[in-house]
């Protein structure tokens, strides 16, 4: 990967003498660089700068005659040898973490301990692997227990057709784990054809797998906690859609679901039952059912506390505040251990707040937020090692809108266990907010190889693979099945169709994403988030007056899907809807005072809207004074002040976004050091703006390799060179790749030119 992005300019010696002098002349900077990887870590640090050291050399005789920057060149390999030892330290935290898992043993030897962890990992890769014809029903066989029968019946199958599936899945498993994988039969037989004729609910019979398979795929059962997307109907009208965790398995939902009502009616005290079918009814849609069962649940039993828990949590969705804070004090009261006192009163204290998720609240009180946020440190001080904790409070700052604490709560976790599924999805958003885009796809990639069928971790998955271009080619394969995989498991959800549309939108066949888009909305026509999604695809489509009209149906339906807002400003404003954009800009900040990214995007539009520039600044100085830490909050402030007219002090918001960028090891966000160069040509520094503007167009220029966006910048800074045919080159050699907001720069571009070609005649005229 190393060596791509630098790979212009003319050739150059590569001989080991240049080698050495090239190395010599920049490893005071290379050392400086691994000293703030590893931070407090000398030791590391050395050894990361003779590994990085040890690599150059490796690839110089090959890459070394098209190296242009050679520095530039040492800077990114050392990044990526780096990111290549993290990856490598977390396995052997992984490997060596013995307490963790059911099948681990206290008493049982460390290599036995790191040789089962190794097979374990193996056995999760090969799962991956498989061609989705075979994984889908082997998972649903080995890992959730389903009888051959309800899987023909889920997949379209005759029962023959299941069975031959899952004994060719088993053969390619056993087949990559060796000798091990292989069958204890005397006679060589492997009698798990995957028979279950009986046709039972439990575990599928294990007869057949060796005496390691069987228990690899019992801890890997373990580890797949149930995920599905439920559809939550609101008061609005809008049906509200959520990833919920769920412990116990959901598989042969509705057979379990008349069993188990069969039973609470029989025995009315049976709780534990009955918690079960709540879970199941939740996973089915029918919540006031779910409802129900959990408070009978906890007039039998007050101190169940997954059951205040799912209960809180369900109130919640539904906006029902009040009762979820009651149901949550009910708890606290009756709990006994502190660290459980405390995760409950930040469970209170945010549902006082407003806040149900990241982009969705009916209102935001940072007071209650406050509170939550020192009540889930309070558990985390007493219980160090409960993830949940962790959880709670990244969420709590992710809702608040403050990215770095919620990395570092998501951080803190993976530091607990490198395998927490949640907090390697889950910190996708604050990544992206900081520019950190490079630890995204590992983490988001790690996730799914730990658990294939986490619906969450495999949207942003797709949909970040598809943002990088890897829509064409064998990568592009791959995108496509992850995306078919996520939409045949949630085929009513709107994330699932989403992250499959991106796809489309990416390859540019924009007109298949809208029909498929339609086709969903026929199925789910309460869904607020479908038709958000449904208004980006039509204004990619170049529909805009009907993605306006979709945007409105969204905000009608879940006024407090914070994404309509998102999107469907600018196309308010871009289509003369200004009264309905105002409306919305100032609900906007009615429910999110306090949210940077909500103040910056209020301000932005109300400029747009012919609003003072006084009332637009203060909304984007308040984004600032809210994230001083994010460089697109700082961004954002200097292209209001520089469309103000005022662009001094823009200059000094795009440098002071441009220092947080070079503070960010590994960050790859571009933008403001080109603001730079446009703020400097609106003060007449016409020379220095070239100059920084030629440093921004190599910078992209080097990333280009690896993300079409980065060619998009390279158009935009020959743009603002006025080099018009470059530009153009650019631009559509990203839009072929697959950026396809590409587009609207082209049309910007004939603007341009067309302004530039006027004013040159005017200048002309002037002077003769």
């Amino acid at each position: 990967m190393v060596g791509r992005s630098t790979r212009r300019g003319a050739a150059r010696g590569c001989g080991s003498d240049t080698f050495w002098d090239i190395w010599l002349a920049h490893e005071p900077t290379l050392r400086r660089l691994c000293a703030s990887i590893y931070r407090g870590r000398p030791d590391d640090a050395e050894d990361l700068l003779r590994a990085s050291m040890a690599r150059a050399w490796d690839w110089w005789h090959t890459d070394g005659p098209m190296v242009m920057n050679p520095g530039a060149w040492l800077h990114e390999l050392t990044r990526n040898v780096s990111l290549t030892h993290r990856r490598n330290e977390r396995r052997r935290q992984q490997l060596l973490a013995i307490g963790y898992g059911r099948s681990g043993d206290d008493d049982e030897p460390i290599e036995e301990a790191v040789h089962r962890r190794h097979l374990l990992a193996r056995a999760m890769q090969e799962i991956d692997r498989l061609q989705p014809s075979l994984r889908e029903p082997f998972i649903a066989f080995a890992l959730y227990g389903h009888s051959q029968t309800d899987i023909a019946q889920t997949f379209g199958l005759t029962v023959t057709a299941v069975g031959q599936r899952i004994q060719r899945a088993r053969q390619i498993l056993a087949a990559a784990l060796g000798d091990e994988g292989r069958s204890a039969e005397p006679d060589g037989s492997d009698r798990s054809d995957g028979a279950d004729r009986s046709g039972r609910s439990g575990r599928s019979d294990r007869s057949g797998w060796s005496s390691v398979v069987g228990p690899l795929l019992d801890e890997i059962a373990w580890h797949l906690k149930d995920t599905c997307v439920i559809q939550v109907k609101l008061q609005t009208g809008g049906t509200l859609e959520y990833h919920a965790v769920f412990e116990q398995g959901l598989g042969r939902r509705k057979q379990r679901i008349q069993t188990l009502e069969a039973y609470v009616a029989r025995h009315e005290r049976g709780w534990r039952r009955r918690f079960e079918l709540a879970n199941l009814l939740i996973a089915e849609n029918r919540h006031k059912e779910a409802e129900k069962h959990l408070r009978l649940v906890l007039e039998l039993q007050p101190r169940h506390l997954p059951s205040s828990l799912r209960l809180g949590q369900m109130l919640v969705l539904l906006r029902r505040h009040d009762e979820a804070v009651a149901v949550y004090q009910a708890a606290r009261d009756l709990a006994t251990a502190a660290a459980t006192r405390h995760h409950l009163e930040g469970l209170i204290e945010r549902a006082h707040s407003g806040v149900v998720f990241p982009q969705y609240a009916t209102a935001q009180r940072a007071e209650h937020l406050q509170r939550a946020v020192d009540a889930f440190r309070a558990a985390i001080a007493v219980e160090p090692k409960n993830l949940s904790h962790y959880h709670e409070l990244a969420l709590t700052y992710e809702t608040w809108g403050k990215p770095v604490q919620a990395l570092e709560a998501y951080d803190a976790a993976l530091r607990v266990d490198a395998n927490d599924v949640f907090a390697l999805a889950r910190s996708y958003n604050p990544l992206t907010a900081q520019g950190l885009h490079h630890l995204v796809l590992p983490r988001l990639e790690r996730a799914v190889e730990l658990d294939p069928n986490y619906t969450y971790a495999l949207k942003l998955l797709v949909d970040r693979r598809a943002n990088m271009g890897m829509v064409r080619g064998a990568e592009g394969r791959r995108t496509l099945a992850l995306a078919r995989r996520l939409v045949e498991r949630n085929p009513d959800s709107a994330d699932a169709m989403d992250a499959f549309t991106r796809y489309f939108d990416f390859r540019c066949e924009f007109d298949h994403a809208v029909g498929l888009w339609r086709d969903f909305l026929v199925r789910n026509p309460d869904n607020a988030k479908a038709w958000t999604f449904y208004g980006t695809a039509l204004e990619r489509a170049d529909q805009r007056d009907a993605a306006v009209e979709a945007y409105i149906r969204s905000h009608a339906l879940d006024p407090g899907w914070l994404d309509a807002y998102w999107r469907g400003l600018p196309v308010l404003i871009a289509t003369g809807r200004h009264d309905e954009a105002r409306r919305w800009a100032y609900e906007l900040a009615e429910r999110l005072p306090n949210h940077w990214d909500a103040c910056s995007r209020i301000g932005e539009h109300l400029l747009l809207l012919g609003e003072s520039p006084d009332t637009a600044l203060a909304y984007s100085r308040r984004a600032v004074e809210l994230a001083p830490d994010i460089e697109v909050s700082w961004r954002c402030y200097g292209d209001l002040l520089l469309r103000a007219g005022r662009p001094a002090e823009a200059l000094d918001a795009f440098r002071r976004a441009w220092e947080i960028v070079q503070r960010s090891t590994g960050s790859d966000v571009l933008w403001s050091r080109m603001q730079m160069g446009c703020a400097l040509k609106a003060l007449g520094r016409r020379d220095e703006a070239i100059e920084v503007l030629r440093e921004f167009e190599q910078l992209a220029r080097a990333r280009s390799a690896f993300d079409p966006y980065y060619e998009y910048l390279v158009g935009r800074a020959k743009m603002e060179m006025d080099d018009f045919a470059g530009a153009e080159r650019a631009f559509r050699r990203s839009f072929k790749a697959g950026a396809w907001f590409a587009r609207y720069a082209l049309d910007e571009l004939k603007q341009r030119r067309e302004q530039h070609l006027t004013e040159r005649d005017e200048q002309g005229a002037d002077e003769s």
